[in-house]
């Protein structure tokens, strides 16, 4: 097999290493079986959410609040 998520794994993070830096590159969200030849896992782009993120960031917004943020 391969590395890729698997069951539980769902909201974890993949990161990329990047001229000896990591970052956030995406969210996991589902697969089918767990790094199977011939199925991939499903992962969310952080970059296109990025300035939604900021944006949230930059308010005094509690957990609950960003709960409840419309998405982009």
């Amino acid at each position: 097999g391969s590395k890729d998520a698997c069951q539980g794994d769902s909201g974890g993070p993949h990161a990329t290493k990047f001229q000896g830096t990591w970052y956030l590159t995406g969210i996991v969200s589902w697969g089918e079986g767990c790094a199977a030849e011939g199925h991939f896992g499903v992962y969310t782009r952080v970059s296109r959410y990025i300035e939604w993120l900021h944006r949230l960031m930059n308010t005094n917004t509690t957990l609950r609040g960003l709960l409840r943020a419309p998405l982009p």
